[in-house]
């Protein structure tokens, strides 16, 4: 996708992650069979976009790094398996019914994508009704450019796109007035 720009997905996670394990949110990305670990850049401008290994500051340790198409293809998997993975759905899906470890990443997968689609919708409910002090963290949490990205990336399921257009609607367009440092004082900021 030439005009948009890679947005990539983080959390901590561990191989064997269950319950007792309170430092991961939850499996990480490669014991879900997932790509992850690898950011795409732009080095020159006409030079096609390339692979390489995340730094230590762009991925700490123990945290899982990959593409938000990577995370999210599963929600839609009939229409975005092929254009995502490289691998037709049917064939996907064959090899889930052989392998129940296949299942089982597939699974966990879906789980968390649906829990990065409820993680876009508990932000754009926050900012509801131009609450500055949500926005104000919201803006510093997730970028203008990564939403738009979002919002317009054919790659992702039609659930991503919508709450990434909503929270986008809600950070940086419902809001008073247009300019750097909007919003009105809250009485603790005076005070």
């Amino acid at each position: 996708l030439p005009s948009a720009a890679a947005v990539f997905v983080s959390w901590r996670g561990s191989h064997d992650w269950n319950n007792k394990d309170h430092e991961s949110l939850y499996y990480d990305a490669n014991s879900m069979g997932m790509r992850s670990g690898k950011i795409l850049t732009k080095e020159t401008p006409g030079k096609p976009l390339r692979v390489r290994k995340a730094t230590p500051q762009e991925k700490p340790a123990g945290t899982s790094l990959c593409r938000v198409e990577d995370l999210c293809w599963v929600l839609d998997e009939e229409r975005l398996c092929e254009p995502v993975t490289g691998v037709k759905w049917s064939v996907h899906k064959l090899e889930m019914e052989q392998s129940v470890q296949a299942k089982a990443h597939f699974s966990n997968q879906v789980e968390l994508a649906n829990f990065f689609v409820a993680q876009l919708h508990l932000y754009g409910v926050l900012c509801l009704g131009q609450s500055y002090n949500c926005i104000r963290v919201m803006t510093g949490t997730v970028k203008y450019e990564d939403l738009v990205s979002m919002s317009s990336n054919p790659l992702l399921p039609a659930c991503v796109r919508e709450e990434s257009l909503a929270l986008l609607r809600r950070c940086y367009l419902d809001r008073f007035p247009h300019v750097h440092n909007c919003g009105r004082r809250t009485i603790s900021e005076v005070l």
